[in-house]
Formats: structure tokens, C-alpha cells, sequence
């Protein structure tokens, strides 16, 4: 998994967390709103899946979303300007900013390396959402100095899959472990309990999922091989061919920012006029 997404084993650290990413935006919240309670206002962007939303509004005590770049059909992709402001109104009470790194509704790509130098100029961490990235573009935690990177199993082609976080180091050993049972403690007694400090085993209560680990870990292997350059180099004139023969038709609505101004993956969400999304999508599915 580190080696996957560019992250040296000295300053990373892998662990799995239950079901899909929800799992593990529900352990960093929990845990992230018990220190540094000074800083108590947390950014999201308005791109994010529930799973990147609601876990960090039920615990932290103030969130402000970051609006999108666009306008009505065209709106979709992050506003690093946006961010930039909020950074410099809100500065120190910034615990940690939370962005996806690719839409799952537009496919919009945001510029993660530029926006961890904005939101680490005042100190506070970033998380990352790459379950809808991680298939389709090269990630490097190393390169871009990200804090946390979540994502599915499931929306790599590994179903069954755990939900999978790659975090600094540093930054586990300064929260305490939000879920307690058997692998985690050194010690345990009437009177206390004493957490293992060897990382990821304090971070994996409970029986693992062995299975969906080991499945995992052969599809990243396989993706390894082919190179996710290759891929991404593969899909970016098969998103340019979709996106122009969809926005020739008429009838068709298309959202989210053109893929010639901004990146992004093969997720590419439209109407047609007159007929029910929904039953658009059974027929296509």
C-alpha cells in the first residue's frame, strides 16, 4: 500500500478500518477533534462525498465548506482561491482541512501538492479522499506532503476489500486510538489497559480482514506492473472523446468543468433532456 501511493515507510504509516473509506474519515474525525482543541474549526470542500462530510461535521465544532470553481452546468472543480481565503481569515483555529481528490460526481482532479502548501502555511493537517483518484491517476504522498489518505478497496477492483488510511507517523502518535480490543494493548489489567505504541497494530482492533487485505494487496501489485502513468495516459483521449461527442448533442446536458481547462478522471455526469436520471442509468447499467 505505501509503496502504491508514493509513501516512504519511515514517515508512513498503513492501517485498515472497516467499511470502505467511511471507516476511516470516522477514526481521523473522532480522533482529530480530541487534540489541539484551540483549533477547533475544520474546512471542507463542497466537492466531498458524504463520507468526507458528515463524520467531521458530527465532531468537530465548527465546519465552513469551500466552494466550488464554476457556474451552473460548469460547476465542479476545487477553488484553490477560495481555500486561500478562508486560510488567511481563519489562520490558527484551522484543525485540518478535508478535500477529495477527484470528484465522484464531476471527476474534477484537485491540485493536491498546491493545496497542502496552503493549508500546512498555517499548521493544520490535510485529509484526503482518493477512493475515486486512486484507480485512475499516480498518487505520491511523499511528493505533495500529505497527512492522511483514505481510500475504498472496492473503487480500486478489489471488493470485499477493507477501507484502507495511509497516515504520517507523527501524526498518530499524537492522537490516542479510537477503537479499543484485542491486538492493540501491551497491557491489560483490572485497573487499566496501556496501548501498544508499534503502529499500524494500535490502529487495528479487532479481527482483520485477512482475506480482502491479501486481495488488495495482489490488484495494487497487478496496477504496479502496468503503471498507473500508463493508465491515466490511456484515459485522458477517451475522456476527451466522450466529453466532446456528449456536448455535441443537443438533448444532452453535461456538468462539471471542461477536462481542457481542468483534469480529471473518467467520471463524466450528464441528463438527457426529458427523461428521468434514473431511468437513464438503468438503461445504461
Amino acid at each position: 500500500v505505501l509503496e502504491f501511493v508514493g509513501a516512504s515507510e519511515e514517515k508512513y504509516c498503513a492501517f485498515f478500518a472497516g467499511n470502505g473509506a467511511t471507516a476511516g474519515f470516522n477514526r481521523m474525525a473522532t480522533s482529530l477533534s480530541k487534540i489541539r482543541t484551540e483549533r477547533d474549526l475544520v474546512l471542507v470542500s463542497e466537492m466531498e462525498h458524504h463520507s468526507n462530510d458528515l463524520p467531521h461535521r458530527e465532531h468537530s465544532s465548527q465546519v465552513i465548506h469551500i466552494p466550488c470553481l464554476g457556474e451552473f452546468e460548469s460547476y465542479g472543480g476545487f477553488n484553490i482561491d477560495c481555500l486561500q481565503e478562508s486560510i488567511q481569515k481563519h489562520g490558527e483555529k484551522v484543525n485540518y482541512v478535508a478535500v477529495t481528490g477527484a470528484s465522484n460526481v464531476t471527476g474534477a482532479i484537485t491540485p493536491l501538492e498546491e493545496v497542502a502548501k496552503l493549508v500546512h502555511s498555517v499548521g493544520a493537517y490535510m485529509i484526503v479522499d482518493a477512493s475515486q483518484m486512486i484507480a485512475h491517476a499516480p498518487v505520491s504522498m511523499d511528493d505533495a506532503d500529505l497527512d492522511v489518505l483514505v481510500f475504498s478497496g472496492h473503487k480500486i477492483y478489489a471488493p470485499g476489500s477493507p477501507g484502507v488510511v495511509i497516515a504520517k507517523k507523527t501524526l498518530l502518535n499524537a492522537i490516542t486510538p479510537s477503537e479499543l480490543g484485542g491486538g492493540m494493548v501491551d497491557d491489560v489489567s483490572l485497573a487499566e489497559y496501556v496501548p501498544t505504541n508499534n503502529l499500524p497494530d494500535r490502529e487495528e482492533a479487532g479481527t482483520p480482514n485477512i482475506v480482502g487485505a491479501i486481495t488488495l494487496g495482489a490488484v495494487l501489485d497487478l496496477l504496479t506492473r502496468v503503471g498507473m502513468d500508463t493508465i491515466r495516459e490511456k484515459e485522458i483521449p477517451l475522456i476527451d472523446y466522450v466529453w466532446k461527442s456528449l456536448t455535441l448533442l443537443k438533448e444532452v446536458t453535461v456538468y462539471g468543468p471542461n477536462p481542457a481547462e481542468v483534469p480529471r478522471t473518467g467520471t463524466i455526469s450528464f441528463n438527457i433532456k426529458g427523461f428521468d436520471h434514473g431511468l437513464t442509468a438503468a438503461a445504461l447499467n
